[in-house]
């Protein structure tokens, strides 16, 4: 699929998830968690479709969907780490292990 496919389906999957966002809110979200969302949707949505993309250029539309299998290990890996634990060093310790799974 096309960059601008993907763009489109991905805005219509937040025009449909907004009203749940904004009906569940009640505080005005931080800074910091603002970014941090941001964040979350540039790095791990967008440079993982890319890479992907890129990964069925690679090996082909059969064999690229096997990562979708090895990914959420490191999702568990991140998540299993406590939020006053997470620091600086535990970012470049995902960002690294991140980096592995895609090379």
């Amino acid at each position: 699929p096309s960059i601008g496919t993907i763009t489109l389906a991905l805005f219509a999957i937040g025009i449909g998830y907004l009203p749940a966002a904004l009906l569940t809110q009640h505080e005005v979200p931080t800074l910091r968690s603002t970014v941090s969302l941001v964040l979350l949707g540039v790095i791990c949505t967008a440079v993982a479709f890319v890479a992907f993309f890129a990964l069925i250029r690679e090996v082909g539309p059969v064999r690229a969907p096997l990562f979708t299998y090895v990914n959420p290990v490191g999702r568990f890996r991140l998540l299993s780490i406590p939020a006053e634990a997470f620091d600086e060093s535990k970012l470049c310790q995902g960002l690294s292990f991140t980096a592995m799974e895609v090379l």
